[in-house]
């Protein structure tokens, strides 16, 4: 099984690893971390992301370790994408051939959740595989 985890930089972070990682060693499932750095397509060729493409690494990498420690086969990857984080995070997962995507229902841009929807929500009504969304 392999179980797909995007997550942000917000506070909720913490505690969906935790709740993945049970489910994880229970089910020797492979895991594989992922930080999107979803960008407006006016950005393409105008910005040097790599700045915020290291930060997420970082990110990922402190949880990765953490996991590995804990005895879950846990892989991490940073993904620069133009447009929609869900759209992202599906194509993610199709390409990852994903069994599962868990996210949490609350992540960073609450504004951006209250106006045009959440990621979550996008995520559970177009990911090619189950959804779990972790509250």
């Amino acid at each position: 099984m392999k179980i797909l985890l995007p997550l942000d930089s917000s506070k909720y972070a913490d505690a969906n690893v935790a709740y993945i990682k049970d489910i994880a060693k229970k089910t020797n499932a492979e895991l594989l971390l992922l930080h999107i750095v979803a960008l407006p397509t006016s950005a393409k060729g105008v910005m040097d992301f790599s700045s915020l493409e290291a930060k997420g690494k970082e990110f990922l990498d402190g949880h990765k370790k953490r996991l590995d420690a804990d005895g879950v086969n846990a892989s991490a990857k940073v993904v620069v994408g133009f447009g929609s984080p869900g759209a992202i995070i599906n194509e993610e997962a199709k390409a990852s051939k994903a069994d599962l995507v868990a996210l949490g229902a609350k992540g960073k841009s609450l504004t951006r959740n209250l106006l045009m929807g959440s990621v979550a929500d996008d995520v559970s009504r177009n990911a090619p595989c189950s959804v779990l969304i972790i509250r």
